[in-house]
């Protein structure tokens, strides 16, 4: 499960999530979202940001910035 939370500024296309642990996931990737509930569809975004954390497992915080400048959500 994935919490996901969109920037504040409304300039921003920065969003903000943590998944279970993904050593793999490396700045630059492109990677895509669905999330239904809130109009999320296959949209894109490159990885801006990725941290690793080992709590009682491996988490990965990522912020993403959406790939093009016309990308709705």
């Amino acid at each position: 499960i994935a919490i996901i939370a969109k920037s504040i500024d409304g300039f921003s296309k920065d969003t903000s999530l943590k998944i279970f642990g993904n050593p793999l996931i490396q700045v630059g990737d492109i990677v895509t979202l669905t999330y239904k509930l809130v109009g999320i569809n296959e949209v894109p975004f490159v990885v801006q940001s990725v941290k690793h954390s080992f709590n009682q497992g491996l988490e990965t915080e990522l912020v993403l910035n959406a790939v093009g400048p016309g990308t709705q959500y």
